[in-house]
This record gives C-alpha cells, sequence and structure tokens, in this order.
C-alpha cells in the first residue's frame, strides 16, 4: 500500500498523501501564516503574491523595476545578492548616477508592500553588508515545492507507488511556463530553462511495473 511522504517547503516539511498534491502558494497562507509574516509566492503562470490575506499584483509592487528587485531575491533562494548584481539586472551595463539609491528605494517599497502583520518585527528583505537577502523561511515559494517534489519523487529511498503522485504533482505546477509576463528579460534566462526540460511521468509509471513485478 502506497505510504505517505514529507517534502520540505519555504515553510516548513508537508505530508504528501498519495493522490493528493500540495496546495497551490495563492491559497496556502493562513491566519497563523499572516501572524508570522509569511507570504505566498507563485511564479509559474505569472507572479502572483499574497501577503497579509490579501493579493498584491505587479503593480501594487511598485512597478517593474522592484517587481524585478523580488524576483531576483526569490531565485536566490535566500542567499544575499549585491548592490551591484541588482543595479545591472535593474538597467544593465549603463546604471544611472543615482542607481544605488534608487534600488535602496525599491527595496524600502517592496518591504512595505510584503510586511504582512504589523506584530512582525523584522522585515523579510534584510540588508548585510551591501547585499541583500530575503527571508525565505517566511516565503512559500511554488518553485521550491516544484523542486522539492522532483527531488524526492526521484530520490532512490521513494518507493515508484509514492513517487508517481509527488512527480505528476510536481508536472502539475509546471502546466504553465515560469513568469511568462517577463518576456524581456534575458537575466531570467537561468531559472526557465531548467524547467524547459520536465521530468517524464512514463519513466516512473515504467518502475512502477517493473516493481510491482518483482514483488
Amino acid at each position: 500500500m502506497p505510504q505517505s511522504a514529507t517534502v520540505t517547503t519555504g515553510t516548513g516539511i508537508e505530508t504528501v498523501e498519495p493522490g493528493q498534491g500540495i496546495k497551490h502558494g495563492a491559497n496556502r497562507v493562513t491566519t497563523a501564516d499572516q501572524d508570522s509574516g509569511r507570504i505566498s509566492v507563485d511564479l509559474f503562470g505569472g507572479l502572483r503574491v499574497r501577503a497579509g490575506g490579501r493579493l498584491i499584483g505587479p503593480r501594487e509592487l511598485g512597478g517593474t523595476k522592484p517587481r524585478h528587485v523580488l524576483l531576483a531575491l526569490l531565485l536566490h533562494r535566500g542567499a544575499p545578492v549585491s548592490k551591484d548584481r541588482l543595479i545591472s539586472v535593474l538597467w544593465g551595463a549603463s546604471p544611472p548616477s543615482c542607481a544605488t539609491a534608487t534600488l535602496e528605494g525599491y527595496v524600502c517599497v517592496l518591504r512595505k508592500k510584503l510586511h504582512p502583520a504589523q506584530t512582525v518585527r523584522a522585515s523579510l528583505i534584510s540588508t548585510v553588508a551591501g547585499h541583500y537577502a530575503i527571508d525565505m523561511g517566511r516565503v512559500d515559494l511554488d518553485l521550491l515545492r516544484y523542486e522539492h517534489l522532483v527531488s524526492a519523487a526521484l530520490d532512490p529511498a521513494t518507493s515508484p507507488a509514492d513517487a508517481l503522485p509527488m512527480l505528476q504533482q510536481a508536472m502539475s505546477l509546471t502546466e504553465s511556463p515560469l513568469l511568462p509576463e517577463e518576456i524581456d528579460s534575458e537575466w531570467l534566462d537561468d531559472a526557465r530553462d531548467p524547467q524547459r526540460e520536465r521530468p517524464q511521468e512514463p519513466d516512473l509509471r515504467g518502475q512502477q511495473g517493473r516493481g510491482t513485478a518483482v514483488g
């Protein structure tokens, strides 16, 4: 009989039952999450951010450049990103003379927009020696859920019966492309390329059949 498996997400460890998937981030922020300052972010099918029980649209994030700052921090999975790197993302090789001050203003806007609970003192975005980092322990990111599902499904210790529903859920997340609205953002290509090679469900079906035959 298939057993449940655990999958680590940005907000902790979750149990995945066979035939069940992890809910999409836009529907996952609970009252407890709001109190702890957690947010939910979906990148597949377009950017969707939910904080404090409300959906924050791209315009509410402050426009294209603040949105790109947020995306760059998320795609670095919480690792510090230098101001120079973010300036390069925003303006390429020809930044304005006020680029650093403008970037700091964008980060200030994001901190306010992504601060869902007044009881939470620490900002989601921290400053670390000329770098910015986002606290992924308080972010439920669909891209991370996809990666953890695939990793768990392909783990040799996971039985084919348990792996199949996890891989199906991972594939369902990628039915829509990653950030399709960002068509002119070449710096996102590195993040998009791995998602273009989706794991194939038939491989696991074959493994499941072989496992049954041996038993």
